[in-house]
């Protein structure tokens, strides 16, 4: 089962992250509490650049999108 990841922003050297998934999930970016950015994946793109500066992102949420299948998990890596 699909569970969300949480990626701080300590772990990212760049606004970028990298996924690996044939099935689209869910990417959120949040400052503070909020989410200040958010858009699905798809299958043929794997490296995804976030309009929000480095410095004002405070985590970064993958999630499952409800309904979908998922054969494998996703490969995540923060840029």
């Amino acid at each position: 089962m699909l569970k969300e990841v949480i990626i701080l922003k300590e772990k990212f050297t760049t606004n970028q992250i990298q996924i690996l998934s044939m099935s689209p999930v869910s990417v959120e970016v949040f400052d503070d509490n909020e989410p200040v950015e958010s858009f699905e994946t798809n299958a043929k793109q794997t490296v995804y650049s976030f309009e929000t500066p480095l410095d004002s992102i405070k985590e970064v949420v993958i999630k499952p999108i409800p309904g979908v299948q998922y054969s494998f998990l996703p490969a995540i890596k923060a840029l």
